[in-house]
């Protein structure tokens, strides 16, 4: 896995406000929680097998996680979880002025053409990713040299949470499309000009 050297990028992503506030972080701390305890501590709590039990019956990929994983409670509690806080990433980032702003200036300074062929990568983004976390889980492969995704929690821990904050944040991208279709669409430069 490459993980970027750039002194630059590390400071970029310091000066991001959403990233520096606790809102952000308290979901993915609940993830370490998950992971770091043992599973039979999980399943004691009535609460949590009825609530993994109902998302796993909604969602096909969970079960289809559970079933090749090593430890298949904390697998379908931990993917149970991250499509129960998508709404709340959703939220956070939909409420992030920092993020629309940039999203709507972005899209003002492309010409027309260039702007609604992003506008429409944007929704088959979207779209994509929620079908394949929806609907598959990674293809198991049998003969694996490295540690498998469904054999190490940890590298679930990464597919699920970027997974689940992609999705939010292609979620927010279209609620900020919605939000600033006239400003988008008919070339108004700022959001005065509307009135």
């Amino acid at each position: 896995m490459y993980i970027p050297s750039d002194p630059k990028i590390w400071q970029e992503i310091g000066r991001d406000q959403l990233i520096r506030k606790p809102k952000f972080w308290l979901p993915l701390t609940l993830v370490l929680m998950i992971v770091n305890s043992p599973e039979d501590i999980f399943q004691s709590f009535p609460i949590l097998t009825v609530i993994t039990e109902t998302t796993s019956s909604l969602i096909p990929s969970i079960n289809t996680w559970v079933e090749r994983s090593f430890i298949p409670f904390t697998t379908k509690l931990l993917f149970s979880y991250y499509w129960l806080v998508m709404p709340y990433y959703i939220v956070i980032y939909a409420k992030e002025r920092s993020y629309e702003d940039k999203f709507v200036t972005t899209l003002l300074a492309d010409n027309r053409v260039k702007r609604y062929l992003r506008l429409i990568l944007l929704l088959v983004l979207q779209v994509s990713f929620c079908l394949v976390f929806y609907f598959f889980a990674l293809p198991e492969d049998p003969n694996c040299r490295r540690q498998c995704i469904h054999e190490s929690i940890g590298w679930q821990v990464l597919y699920g949470g970027g997974g689940a904050i992609g999705i939010s944040y292609f979620t927010a991208s279209n609620y900020w499309w919605v939000k600033n279709f006239r400003i988008i669409h008919f070339q108004f430069r700022n959001k005065e000009d509307i009135k």
